[in-house]
């Protein structure tokens, strides 16, 4: 389902289905959409983050549930540092929990 506004590869776009591989190739066209968009200065790539977006996801970003680049870093840390013997990261398994991390 495409939302008009709203940029999503991979398991966010389609749900839990695919590898890597297509999560890759999603990836890669979205980055073209995203670059198509900018060159045809599209209301989309405003500088007002909740401009041409639905309105939960503006709520999101006012109420300040959106992880930025940062936060991001935060999480990705603590899920390697949760990691067991053997294992690369330990992922969080409810947003809760990992919200909690950057509180």
């Amino acid at each position: 389902m495409k939302v008009p506004g709203i940029y999503a590869a991979g398991w966010v776009a389609r749900g839990p289905v695919g590898v890597i591989a297509s999560t890759m190739t999603d990836a890669f066209g979205l980055a073209e959409t995203i670059i198509a968009d900018y060159h045809a200065s599209s209301p989309t790539l405003s500088s007002k983050p909740e401009a041409g977006v639905p309105d939960e996801v503006a709520r999101g970003l006012k109420e300040g549930s959106v992880v930025d680049m940062e936060a991001w870093r935060r999480i990705d840390q603590a899920e390697i540092s949760r990691a067991g013997k053997g294992k690369a990261r330990e992922k969080f398994r409810t947003v809760a929990e990992m919200l909690a991390v950057l509180h």
